[in-house]
């Protein structure tokens, strides 16, 4: 179970995709050998999860972004927080 979880881990991660997203790639074992290459249906498989991975990033920044918008005294570009009174 704890090896499926770290195999899991690992093949899912945002790096692992970006290398194997392209057919004939070499794919490695654990002795570091390469042990075939990544196939078209394999490189397709991973772009649609690197897709996947950057909608929820982007999803993540904007929430982020919109939260520190409202906030009343930030300045929604930068994060920072505003000094003394704003122009009146």
């Amino acid at each position: 179970k704890e090896w499926n979880c770290a195999v899991r881990m690992i093949t899912g991660g945002y790096k692992y995709l970006q290398r194997i997203s392209v057919a004939g790639t070499p794919r490695y074992g654990l002795d570091g050998k390469v042990h075939g290459t990544v196939t078209e249906e394999e490189a397709l498989y991973a772009q649609a999860k690197l897709e996947k991975h950057t909608q929820r990033y982007n999803a993540r920044m904007k929430e982020t972004e919109d939260a520190r918008c409202n906030q009343p005294s930030t300045n929604c570009h930068t994060g920072q927080q505003f000094e003394g009174r704003l122009h009146s």
